[in-house]
């Protein structure tokens, strides 16, 4: 198939990885429906590659949380699912915040040149989701689950039917709480082995190397509580501190 900008990597039992390259969405498909979870920062027609790859049947949209590189292309879509925390923070995700996301992107060479963004479209209607909320696309059911760290809303989806978790930005071997909407060290930790305790074989995150099975999971826990035992004697300000492969950026008003 043509997916233009896209990389699309299939990841297997009916899901697909859409990549831009530097943020990544994932396509769950159905028996009746199609769920893609985050829609990146918008830099091509996302809505045909994903109508393809749902053969056509209806598409959801769900956010894992607001950040422009997750969200950036929710103008192609009519309405999307976004956690309740979440949703006033979608209206900062405007055509002149992604320009400013790429052109970082492109000057750390981490984005082509040639990428342009999709700016056509409005805001869809947004349809607040919770914990505990359940989409159903015929034969398979996704769970949703609060994931708070990276921001203060964030929530995964569980996918019971094939054992696996999409994360968005709740996992990472590069883990990002120092932003103005995260929350406390303490708190991605606990999101952290909440996923862990479901003990999924796969949990797919939206930025680094993924997919994150239960050893490469286990090491991202063992940094978040290595950093938290560690005492915090530092003046205010963001740090990184480093385990095993697995890099917290974090500030040190945000652990206790």
């Amino acid at each position: 198939m043509n997916a233009g900008p896209y990389e699309v990597r299939d990841c297997g039992e009916n899901a697909y990885l859409i990549s831009e390259g530097f943020a990544t969405a994932f396509l769950v498909v159905g028996e009746e429906k199609a769920l893609l979870l985050d829609c990146g920062l918008g830099i091509g027609d996302l809505r045909s590659v994903c109508e393809t790859l749902a053969g056509g049947k209806p598409l959801l949209l769900a956010a894992t949380h607001a950040h422009v590189d997750h969200v950036g292309g929710m103008a192609q879509f009519e309405t999307m699912l976004v956690p309740e925390a979440e949703k006033d923070r979608v209206k900062k995700c405007t055509v002149a915040a992604r320009r400013h996301w790429l052109r970082r992107k492109k000057l750390t060479g981490k984005a082509k040149r040639g990428v342009r963004l999709y700016t056509g479209g409005a805001v869809p209607a947004l349809v607040p989701m919770k914990e505990g909320d359940e989409i159903d696309l015929g034969g398979r059911t996704l769970c949703v689950i609060d994931t708070p760290g990276h921001t203060f809303g964030s929530v995964s989806f569980l996918d019971p039917a094939a054992n696996r978790v999409f994360a968005g930005d709740a996992v990472s071997t590069y883990l990002f709480l120092f932003l103005p909407d995260s929350d406390t060290v303490e708190t991605a930790l606990a999101s952290v082995k909440k996923l862990a305790a479901l003990e999924p074989t796969l949990v797919w995150a939206c930025h680094h190397r993924t997919p994150f099975d239960r050893e490469r999971l286990s090491r991202v826990t063992q940094a978040l509580e290595a950093l938290c035992q560690k005492k915090n004697t530092l003046l205010p300000g963001v740090k990184r501190f480093e385990k095993d492969g697995v890099k917290v950026f974090y500030r040190t008003d945000r652990i206790r």
